[in-house]
């Protein structure tokens, strides 16, 4: 689905800077998605996309501050399994619509929690990655990024 996305030098940098890693579970996490990028995009779930708002004074974007009509932003959801313990990344890709290229932009890892009282530990997952997932699963208690209180 998005095997054509653009991961480059800057990219790396803002993926290691503090306000990317600060987000994840823990740096030992963090750089364990970082380095299988490319299969967590291609097993992704595209949950979210809107316009790019635009930034104000104090450098925080807002839908009130307008948007960027040239880029798309899409929050991607995808699993990776990690010490046996599963674990949910969020990804974000900018999609220029003038340049007509995608480019990831940011991610983060946190635990996923369960509906029901299921411990991640204990779902059975043939793979690392995202497809033995259920959406549900998945996207359970993942919130909106710019509308709080509501879900996906």
């Amino acid at each position: 689905m998005f095997s054509n996305v653009s991961i480059s030098g800057n990219v790396i940098e803002k993926f290691l800077s503090c306000s990317s890693t600060s987000k994840s579970v823990d740096l030992n996490k963090h750089f364990s998605a970082l380095k299988v990028l490319p299969e967590l995009l291609n097993n992704s779930y595209d949950a979210e996309q809107h316009f790019d708002f635009k930034k104000d004074a104090q450098g925080n974007r807002d839908p009130k501050n307008g948007i960027n009509e040239s880029i798309i932003i899409h929050r991607l959801f995808s699993a990776l399994r990690i010490d046996g313990v599963v674990y949910r990344v969020k990804i974000t890709i900018k999609e220029n619509l003038i340049e007509n290229k995608k480019t990831s932009h940011n991610y983060e890892v946190c635990e996923i929690s369960l509906p029901n009282g299921q411990n991640a530990k204990s779902v059975d997952f043939p793979r690392n990655f995202g497809n033995e997932i259920s959406i549900t699963i998945l996207l359970n208690n993942v919130e909106k990024s710019y509308e709080n209180g509501e879900f996906i």
